[in-house]
């Protein structure tokens, strides 16, 4: 449907020395499902983020912030009343008959239930003497979740939550954030409330030891019937990718310059050929025993196995498999062992896997030998890329207003590396809590994405400023004022200085 008003708009907003060139154009249309089975449709159509026209009882309208460009677009819009007819068509006939049936097509689909996976981590220092903790909730379905730090029943009302993420497989991940003083963080908890749950919440306590560096592989084997299975590989040094896996060839997609860290080629090729001969084994063997394992097709087969390097020099290894994305089975003590989650087919398949005596001292060798060997290694390898300072640049910009009469100052900063930075709305010196941070993007060039937004009344926002801290800056803070003309300023700070 956009495309039909593209012509219209082009001849509203002319190029050459437009102040709008270029200019986004966003566009909803849709309906919607109520009680009693009414369904509402709408068009609505926004310029550069600005209400800017919306279609309703068959007839165009202007939105106030549209100003004389929308009034007249929709005179021109209204003299075409085949055009509108065959929309309003759309509206009321077509989009609640495919509604109706796409949702009973993907009623199985969209009524399952998945429970969340969680885990907790350190993000980067809010300030001197501070911590934020971290509570990642993700692989849950439906959407609805309910998060929150805790200590013991009474929950931590700094508590932010970020935005819900699609994964690759349709369920959603979500995290909540706490900044606490440092001495604070004991007793704290990550309480998550889901309808897979069953009202048996899951709860994580935040402990003594969460800053150990890792290194680990990620396998996914989808198995859709007898004949038709995918392979999914990747290598990991903490949050960064290293290795990549082509299943089609059987070969190890090295990512970064290092990423063999001190191995040999000879030794690099023997364990690519021992990936390749595990790679076909695995699924030749699954697929052998799917009645024996109790498994009905499709399934799906996560693993994760590595060793973490924590303070002191100790390294811990280990090896967890998932059916489903939930945990099956681990490796522990040579041998092993069934997740509770897996019940009695777990059970099973530890029982089957118990002879395979040769194939445990194998793979105790790799956790316990070659993958603490290769972490120093390409830890060391890769010493100049990690330990690299990247500094920041940053720049402001408004977001889609809030509400009547308020701004949403965004304060964008890219660029940056190590991860860890510090980004807060300032008045002077007083931080301002309402100061609301999105989650760490990684750009192309594996440096970092972060945006910091506040919500303000309209009259507020002279004297703001967006302060940055970063270990590449040496100290020296960027700092960046709100303009009051336009959208606010439009220069860029970084590390050759200032352009406006």
């Amino acid at each position: 449907m956009l495309y039909l008003l593209l012509p219209l708009l082009a001849a509203l907003f002319p190029g050459g020395d437009s102040e709008v060139d270029p200019f986004d154009v966003q566009m909803a249309t849709g309906c919607e499902l109520h009680s009693g089975k009414n369904f509402i449709g709408y068009v609505q159509l926004a310029i550069q983020g600005t209400d800017f026209l919306s279609l309703q009882n068959e007839t165009w309208l202007p939105s106030p912030k549209g100003g004389k460009k929308a009034q007249h677009f929709c005179r021109l819009l209204n003299l075409n009343q085949a055009f509108t007819h065959v929309v309003q068509r759309l509206l009321s006939n077509t989009c609640p008959r495919f509604t109706l049936g796409v949702l009973d097509a993907g009623k199985a689909h969209l009524q399952r239930q998945v429970k969340p996976n969680a885990w907790l981590s350190s993000g980067p220092s809010p300030g001197p003497g501070r911590l934020l903790l971290v509570c990642h909730v993700s692989g849950f379905y439906p959407k609805p979740l309910w998060v929150m730090w805790m200590r013991g029943e009474q929950e931590q009302l700094g508590t932010q939550q970020g935005d819900f993420l699609p994964n690759a497989d349709g369920t959603w991940y979500l995290r909540a954030t706490l900044d606490v003083a440092t001495g604070e963080a004991a007793g704290l908890a990550c309480r998550v409330k889901h309808s897979s749950l069953g009202g048996q919440d899951l709860i994580l306590y935040w402990g003594a030891s969460q800053h150990p560096t890792s290194f680990y592989i990620i396998q996914i084997t989808s198995f859709a019937n007898s004949t038709w299975t995918r392979h999914r590989g990747s290598g990991w040094l903490d949050d960064l990718q290293i290795h990549g896996w082509n299943s089609d060839t059987g070969t190890a997609i090295f990512l970064k310059p290092w990423s063999k860290g001190n191995f040999s080629d000879a030794e690099i090729s023997d364990l690519v050929e021992l990936f390749r001969v595990y790679d076909f084994s695995f699924t030749r063997e699954m697929q052998a025993h799917v009645s024996e394992f109790q498994l009905e097709y499709p399934f799906e087969i996560q693993g994760i196995a590595g060793c973490e390097l924590h303070s002191g020099g100790a390294i811990l290894s280990f090896l967890r498999g998932a059916l489903g994305g939930r945990d099956f089975v681990s490796f522990r003590n040579s041998s092993c062992v069934p997740a509770p989650e897996g019940g009695s087919r777990a059970q099973l398949v530890c029982t089957l896997l118990r002879p395979y005596g040769d194939i445990f001292q194998i793979v105790e060798k790799l956790l316990y030998e070659t993958c603490p060997r290769y972490l120093l290694g390409v830890l060391e390898a890769g010493k100049a890329d990690l330990q690299r300072q990247v500094k920041p640049k940053a720049w402001l910009s408004s977001g889609s207003s809030p509400g009547p009469g308020r701004l949403l100052l965004v304060c964008h900063v890219s660029g940056f590396y190590p991860q860890p930075v510090w980004v807060m709305w300032m008045r002077g010196e007083q931080e301002q809590q309402g100061t609301q941070r999105g989650d760490f993007l990684p750009n192309a060039d594996g440096t970092w994405y972060l945006r910091a937004t506040l919500d303000v009344a309209a009259g507020e926002a002279a004297g703001l400023a967006c302060r940055v801290k970063h270990s590449s800056l040496g100290g020296q803070d960027l700092v960046l004022y709100w303009g009051e003309k336009g959208l606010g300023p439009r220069w860029e700070i970084g590390g050759d200085g200032a352009q406006e």
